[in-house]
């Protein structure tokens, strides 16, 4: 876990898998720079979104951002996204672009859908194109104003739309055209 940025608060879900040893030493590493760590602890595996209600019910800070423990942000992707929030008080989120590589970290060819996340309005081209940005930063505020009681559906799937979704029909979205994480398909 590493940032050019201060993070001020960080927070982890672990919902009943292995991980804790990991998470453990994260939070080690995280509070001797001076970060203050929330882990929250499910003591079996319910699902991503029951995972998701517990963190979304204890974020406090201005901005959060939402993804899996095998994606991988660069240094800068949360001090960019910051910045630009900050820059431009008219987007309720934002994200960039995305590299997808495999389990063995080689590049994936794909189509280039960056074009339809200039679009300020994102609701649509959501729904139309079936595509989706990829770690996106959102205004807490925004999204509690769409959210009820701060929680999703709890449903197998869909868990990063339930989040998107909402901020995309209520407020404008920013893409940053810079390569800021990579996602890993498996």
């Amino acid at each position: 876990i590493d940032s050019d940025i201060q993070i001020k608060n960080f927070g982890i879900v672990c919902d009943g898998d292995n991980t804790e040893k990991f998470i453990l030493e994260a939070k080690n590493i995280l509070e001797a720079k001076g970060i203050i760590f929330k882990y929250f602890s499910y003591p079996e595996n319910k699902g991503q979104a029951y995972a998701v209600n517990l963190a979304l019910k204890n974020i406090t800070g201005e901005f959060f951002i939402c993804f899996d423990c095998d994606d991988i942000m660069s240094v800068d992707s949360i001090s960019e996204k910051v910045s630009f929030l900050k820059n431009n008080p008219e987007y309720s989120f934002c994200s960039s672009q995305v590299d997808i590589v495999n389990k063995d970290w080689e590049k994936i060819p794909f189509i280039s859908q960056e074009h339809y996340f200039k679009n300020k309005n994102l609701f649509w081209d959501i729904l139309s194109l079936n595509c989706q940005p990829f770690h996106c930063l959102c205004r807490t505020e925004k999204f509690f104003n769409t959210t009820k009681n701060k929680e999703i559906s709890i449903k197998k799937a869909g868990q990063n739309l339930q989040i998107l979704l909402p901020v995309a029909y209520n407020g404008n979205f920013g893409y940053i055209d810079k390569i800021l994480s990579k996602y890993i398909q498996h």
